[in-house]
């Protein structure tokens, strides 16, 4: 099951005994947890029968009898375990058998769920029996599609249309964080007249980084072709936007280190959700880093770093105009380089 069928059921008012939650995805984990509460306990007195617990700090058999204690108010008691150490690591006999024998008889009066960040052994013996109890879903990163139907369905909650264009930008500024990127579109929300479309322009206008954003990837494009006028007027739109010298300097690395090892991951047989999940970005933001690539050997990026470094002391030492250093860096960047491979 994934979380999009998981928020689906529960809406149909059907839930499992147990649930394990894991992923990199802390937003959308937190989301079905309040989904869950909602729906199984609602009303005045949900506290009652709600009980969050450290899994680092409770032991098995207290776990059970908490999941195994009657509700007070509802029908059902929701007991969540953040964090046990259970699935990353190897546990106490003791505690597996205790957590084995709830897991093969859970309480009917119950809903335990387990959260987990980051990956689990699917191969522990308690997993294997969490899916025969219940249900095992990874909240793993939002691919393109997922994220912008989010922001789009959020949007429209609002009762305003996103347009397409402008949900890159949006997804771009917030560096595709699904938990700011929703904070943001609150925002936009509150700053526009009701009904009015979310645009590229009141993206860019309202929403810090966007600007840097956009023009950080067109001058490394026009390193990469080559053009250091293009290059250097996109860096003269950063510093008018306020962009600090020092955080230019960082977000040209940052491209250029994308740059460096998706051509590594590229040679060694990476592709498509895979190499994009390797490199922590969506999958079409992988395809333009995969094509700027394409524009540098590894050689030039490797003489890139130093130029960069050599950059960043100067600028930490006061060693000349912020504006000038890194003009002349684009300049010789784009001139100077030979194409050692």
């Amino acid at each position: 099951m994934s979380w999009s069928q998981l928020e689906k059921t529960l809406k149909g008012g059907r839930f499992a005994p147990v649930y394990l939650f894991y992923g990199q995805n802390d937003y959308l984990m937190e989301r079905a947890v309040k989904t869950l509460r909602s729906r199984l306990l609602g009303g005045e007195f949900t506290s009652l029968d709600y009980q969050e617990l450290d899994g680092r700090e409770v032991g098995a058999e207290e776990i059970c009898e908490f999941a195994s204690t009657m509700p007070m108010m509802a029908e059902v008691r929701l007991v969540v375990v953040k964090e046990p150490p259970f699935f990353q690591k190897n546990i106490k006999e003791s505690e597996r058998r205790a957590l084995l024998a709830y897991l093969e008889a859970p309480a009917p009066t119950a809903c335990l769920v387990f959260v987990v960040s980051g990956q689990v052994n699917k191969q522990e013996k308690l997993i294997q029996a969490i899916a025969r109890a219940g249900e095992v879903i990874e909240f793993s990163r939002l691919k393109e599609e997922e994220f912008n139907a989010i922001l789009k369905k959020e949007a429209a909650r609002y009762g305003r249309k996103i347009n397409p264009q402008a949900l890159i930008l949006l997804a771009q500024a917030c560096n595709f964080d699904l938990r700011l990127a929703l904070q943001e579109l609150e925002k936009l929300d509150l700053y526009l007249e009701p009904g009015q479309e979310i645009t590229v322009q009141v993206v860019s206008k309202n929403i810090p980084g966007v600007l840097a954003e956009n023009a950080i990837f067109r001058l490394v494009d026009a390193l990469g072709s080559r053009k250091p006028a293009a290059a250097v007027k996109y860096l003269r739109e950063l510093l008018l936007n306020n962009e600090a010298p020092l955080s230019i300097l960082g977000m040209i690395g940052r491209q250029m280190r994308l740059i460096f090892f998706s051509k590594i991951l590229v040679e060694q047989g990476y592709s498509g959700d895979n190499l994009a999940a390797t490199l922590g970005v969506p999958a079409f933001v992988a395809r333009k880093i995969v094509h700027q690539g394409t524009s540098f050997s590894l050689g030039e990026l490797r003489q890139i770093f130093d130029f960069l470094l050599t950059t960043d002391l100067a600028l930490k030492s006061g060693a000349g105009d912020p504006g000038l250093l890194l003009e002349q860096a684009i300049w010789h960047i784009c001139s100077k380089i030979k194409g050692a491979g």
